[in-house]
């Protein structure tokens, strides 16, 4: 599960408060082609890594990588835990 769809987190309104804006990326892993990732975002058993995944994939969004590239790269990297 995302914290973004986590009823219970209030990221959005924490960051407010401080007069922060709240940025999100979708990584899309349900349909990487994974079938752990797949997993990790049908089932809601973890939530992900918060600023570190989600930075990194933010980070390489802004810096104009295309989504199929980060999936490769992360494709690529699952190939040694399937």
């Amino acid at each position: 599960m995302y914290v973004r769809d986590d009823a219970n987190a209030t990221f959005v309104q924490t960051a407010a408060e401080i007069g922060a804006t709240a940025s999100f990326v979708d990584p899309d892993f349900g349909n990487i082609g994974h079938p752990g990732l797949a997993r990790y975002c049908a089932g809601g058993e973890v939530k992900e890594g918060g600023a570190g995944a989600g930075g990194a994939l933010w980070l390489a969004s802004m810096m104009g990588h295309p989504k199929v590239a980060i999936w490769e790269k992360i494709r690529e990297f699952m190939k040694d835990y399937s």
